[in-house]
C-alpha cells in the first residue's frame, strides 16, 4: 500500500514539557490505526503533529501526498458550542472551507452533495435544523458528514463516542467501519476505550491490542488496589486527576471511589 505520511523520530510538547518522545509512525492507504491512552497521555498532541498544527522539538513529518484535502477531522462532541446559530447543512458545508477558501461561494453540486450525505447517514430531514437542537448521536453523524465531504484520504476521529449512549456509540463506530471497508478511507481512531479500538480490528490484531492493555503495570491489577491522591502529589485535588482515574476504570483495572476512608467491613447503603 502507498504511504501517505511518516513521523520520523518525533519529540514534541509544549514550552519545556516533553509529551511525545522519539515517535515513529508510518500511515498508509487503507490503514485503520487505533491510538489509545488516558486523557493527558499525548493523544491530542500526536494529532496536532500529524495535522501540522504543532511543530515538534525534533524529528520530521514527511507528507507523501499534497496536504490539501488530505485530512478529514471528527472532533469530540463536547468541544462544540451547541448554542452557535448555524444549521445542519451549513455545518456540513463548512467542511469544504479549506478546499474553497473563505470567499468562494458554494455551488449547486456542493449543496446536492450535502443532501446526499445527510440522507446516507440518516439525517436527511434535519438539514435546516439548528445544530444545537440535535442529540449527541445526531450531532456526531452531522460532524462525520462534514469530515468526509471533501473526500479526504485520512479521517481522524478524536474520541468519537464520547458522551454517546450505547446505541449512538455502536452507530457511529459502524459508520466509521463502513467508510474504511467500502470507501477505502484511512482511519485514525483516537480513544481511551479499548472496546472502541478492538471492535473493528482484525482478529489477529485484537490479541495485540489486549497484550498492550495487559502491559499496564501489574500492581494496577492487584485486587482492591487503592490509589491515593496524596501519594501522587501532596496538594493533589481529585479534579486534576479525574480523567486518568476514569480511564483506569474504563480499562477494567480500577473502580472509582469517592470520599471514603479505609473500611473495616463491607460498606452498606444507609436506608
Amino acid at each position: 500500500m502507498n504511504e501517505l505520511l511518516e513521523l520520523r523520530g518525533i519529540t514534541a510538547g509544549y514550552e519545556q514539557t516533553v509529551v511525545l518522545r522519539d515517535v515513529n509512525l508510518t500511515i498508509r492507504e487503507h490503514d485503520f490505526i487505533g491510538i489509545i491512552g488516558p486523557n493527558g497521555g499525548g493523544k491530542t498532541t500526536l494529532l496536532k503533529v500529524i495535522l501540522g498544527l504543532l511543530k515538534p522539538f525534533s524529528g520530521e513529518v514527511v507528507y507523501h501526498v499534497a496536504k490539501q484535502s488530505l485530512f478529514g477531522y471528527l472532533p469530540q462532541n463536547s468541544r462544540f458550542d451547541a448554542r452557535f446559530p448555524i444549521s445542519v447543512k451549513e455545518v456540513v458545508l463548512s467542511g469544504l472551507m479549506s478546499e474553497k477558501g473563505i470567499f468562494k461561494g458554494y455551488t449547486k453540486a456542493d449543496r446536492e452533495k450535502v443532501n446526499d450525505l445527510l440522507e446516507t447517514y440518516g439525517m436527511g430531514g434535519f438539514g435546516n435544523r439548528p445544530i444545537g437542537e440535535l442529540s449527541g448521536g445526531q450531532m456526531q453523524r452531522v460532524f462525520l458528514c462534514r469530515a468526509i465531504i471533501s473526500s479526504p484520504k485520512i479521517l481522524i476521529l478524536d474520541e468519537p463516542t464520547a458522551g454517546l449512549d450505547p446505541k449512538g456509540r455502536d452507530d457511529i463506530l459502524d459508520q466509521i467501519a463502513e467508510l474504511h471497508k467500502v470507501r477505502g478511507i484511512t482511519i485514525i481512531l483516537v480513544s481511551h476505550s479499548m472496546e472502541d479500538i478492538a471492535k473493528y480490528a482484525e482478529k489477529s490484531d485484537k490479541l495485540k491490542i489486549k497484550a498492550i492493555f495487559d502491559s499496564i503495570p501489574a500492581q494496577l491489577n492487584e485486587k482492591n488496589r487503592r490509589f491515593k491522591l496524596n501519594s501522587i502529589n501532596a496538594s493533589a485535588r481529585h479534579i486534576r486527576y479525574e480523567d486518568s482515574f476514569n480511564w483506569l476504570a474504563d480499562a477494567g483495572v480500577a473502580l472509582p471511589c469517592y470520599n471514603v476512608t479505609e473500611p473495616q467491613a463491607p460498606l452498606q447503603l444507609s436506608s
